[in-house]
Order: structure tokens, then sequence, then C-alpha cells
């Protein structure tokens, strides 16, 4: 496999699950220092507020500490008036408050939640999974062209309720007010099966995740720690969509190995005419791949003249 960006990278044999989920550990053979901790790890340590701005494409991040904040793209923000979720990966500087651009997942509520009162320092919390696979590739797709065409880093907001809207409804689970999130807490028995299904192994950074005869996803970081922070989290993102796609009897075929190390090659490929734009915020730089440009939409963040987070989906 001719590489270049992704040159490091190689799959190693699927890991399989039931309701036709399937996935391909990506192992890295270069990792060095992170130089940075993820949000996570961040939250769980008092080292980030994140309070409601009454805005709702746009929350502010303070980090404290003395390390760069990693905040991934699809991270769950949950609390404030409504639910959010980050629009694209962002490593933040310590000791300054940031905006960064979200969207909302929870379409029916512009109010505190009355089990959780508004902390004036902390709103909102990590959620319990990023959130779902039909609802970030939606999301990610439409961002990826928006910031390539006019360098905003915002996402179509009515296609995200419209497909957060649809998945609920397949998934047949209510929710008063669309919460996305909703629907980890009604699956969470089916959700913690297939969990149980797949592991971590030695220098594991990411995934290549297919349902059926589907890929439906390509997710690495920079360093074995991050995947072993927030592996559990993306799995369940992807998850989701196999528990829905189950339900429907739409899941036929299994993914190859060969065509899981195709389409890792064909996102770099795609990398190397990527886009390349300085965020608004935060360090390092994003390359963007557009749908109309190409098979695999998404973006990846460098720094330090490393990938520190790629999400790859397939344009159609």
């Amino acid at each position: 496999m001719k590489q270049t960006l992704l040159k490091d990278l190689r799959l190693e044999e699927p890991q399989g699950a039931e309701d036709g989920f399937r996935l391909f550990p990506v192992v890295t053979a270069k990792a060095n220092g992170r130089g940075y901790i993820t949000f996570e790890e961040a939250m769980e340590n008092g080292l980030v507020t994140v309070p409601e701005t009454g805005s709702v494409p746009e929350l502010t991040v303070t980090v404290k500490g003395e390390e760069p904040v990693l905040v991934p793209e699809g991270t769950l923000l949950i609390g404030g008036l409504q639910n959010r979720t980050v629009n694209i990966t962002l490593l933040l500087e310590p000791g300054k408050t940031h905006p960064i651009s979200v969207s909302c997942v929870e379409r029916g509520r512009w109010h505190p939640r009355e089990h959780r009162p508004i902390r004036p320092d902390l709103d909102f919390e990590p959620g319990p999974a990023v959130i779902p696979y039909v609802v970030r590739a939606a999301k990610v797709r439409s961002l990826s062209s928006r910031y390539a065409r006019t360098g905003r880093m915002t996402a179509d907001q009515s296609l995200t309720w419209e497909r957060a809207s649809r998945l609920l409804s397949e998934a047949e689970v209510d929710s008063p007010t669309e919460d996305t999130a909703s629907i980890f807490i009604n699956r969470e028995a089916h959700l913690s099966k297939i969990e149980k299904s797949v592991h971590l192994i030695p220098n594991q950074v990411g995934v290549v995740c297919s349902i059926g005869s589907r890929i439906v996803g390509l997710e690495v970081f920079d360093h074995p720690l991050t995947w072993q922070v927030l592996w559990k989290k993306i799995v369940r993102g992807y998850a989701v969509e196999a528990l829905v796609s189950w339900r429907s009897r739409v899941v036929k075929g299994v993914v190859s190995k060969q065509q899981a190390e195709d389409y890792l090659e064909k996102t770099d490929l795609c990398l190397a005419t990527a886009q390349r734009r300085k965020p608004p915020v935060g360090l390092g730089e994003h390359l963007l791949m557009a749908p109309e440009h190409g098979p695999v939409s998404g973006f990846a963040l460098a720094y330090n003249e490393r990938l520190v987070h790629l999400v790859a989906f397939p344009t159609v």
C-alpha cells in the first residue's frame, strides 16, 4: 500500500460483533509523546469550563492548566439549555477562553434540565458516546463542504435535526425533546453487548468500521493513549447504526480486510489533495475533504507535522 500521510498505519484482523457490526483495528508503528490532553481528561481534572452562552451554534471553552486540550469532533455535550455536539476537532491552547462551533442535537429543549440546574462554572459535561454515525456523517459532510468554501466551521443545522429525528424514529426511541443522546440510554443493553465483543490491541489508534457490506467510517488519532480514552464512546456512536439497520433487516454481507485497506488508501489519496485551512481558533491546521471533491468526506487536524485526528466517511 503506497501511503503518504498515513504511512505509519496498518490494519489488524477484524473483530466481529452481532447485528452486522465489524471493525478493523488501526495500529501505528510510531507513537511519540502526545503533547496534549483530551477534553475527557481535562473535564475529569477540572481543567476546562464550558458554560452555556445562549447561542445555539457557539459555546466557549476555557482551558486551564499547562497543556493544550484536544476537543474531538462529534463530542456530545450534555446540559445547558439544549445538548450540543462539537462540529470539528480543535486543539485549544491553555490559559485562554475559546469560542467553538457546535450543532444542536436536542431540537425540542431551550431551558435548563429540571434535575440538573445550570451551574455558573460548568454547564456542560461529556455525553455517553459521540453522536450516532448517521447524524455525525451528515454533519461532517456539510461542514467540510461549507468550511472549504467559506472558512466558517458551521454545519447544516436543519440536516442534523432531520437525521436525528429519523434515527430516533427508526430506533423506536421516544424523546419529547428529540434528544439524540436518549438513544444510548434506551439501547444500553444492546450497546454493552456489542462493546464486549471488541477490544483494544497494542498500539491501536483507531478503527475502520463496517456494517454488513458497507464501510461506514474511518477514525484515527495520533496516539494510543488518546484512543484508549475515547474508543468506547466512538465505537458506540457507530454501533447504534448497526442496531437500527439490524432492526430493519438491511444488514447483508461482510467487509473484507482488503476492502478496509483499500478504503484506508483511498482516504490517504484524498488527504493528499485536501484543502488546508488554518482554523480561526486553536492550534494546527485542518485538511478538508469536501464531498464534492472525492469519494471520501471529512477532515484531519494536523499539528507539528502529524495528524492528531482523522475522520473519514464515504461520500455516498
